[in-house]
């Protein structure tokens, strides 16, 4: 019984943050400068081909790990150059946090 109340519960806190935190990405503004920021770096990746070195407004930019900037491009290259693709890669991991994991 305990298990299957868990469970339900999870369940029912996974539809929450799907319904309230990430439903609305596509409709809201991105928030400047960070969001703008982190967007327009893969778009540049995209723009010259070069997924090695981030750049912003044609300098280099290392200030967060490039892992985040390529998931972040290759949402951008399956969905378009939108806010929901440009966003959601990094609001998807807040939705699982560790205490979670099985």
């Amino acid at each position: 019984m305990g298990n299957s109340l868990h469970s339900r519960m999870t369940w029912l806190l996974l539809l929450g943050f799907v319904l309230v935190y990430l439903c609305p990405i596509g409709f809201r503004p991105m928030i400047v400068p960070d969001e703008v920021r982190y967007a327009e770096i893969p778009r540049e990746m995209i723009a010259t081909g070069d997924w090695i070195v981030p750049r912003l407004n044609g300098l280099p930019y290392f200030e967060k790990p490039v892992l985040g900037y390529w998931l972040t491009g290759l949402s951008m290259l399956a969905f378009g150059q939108t806010p929901l693709p440009c966003v959601s890669p990094r609001r998807w991991p807040q939705g699982f946090p560790p205490s979670w994991w099985p």
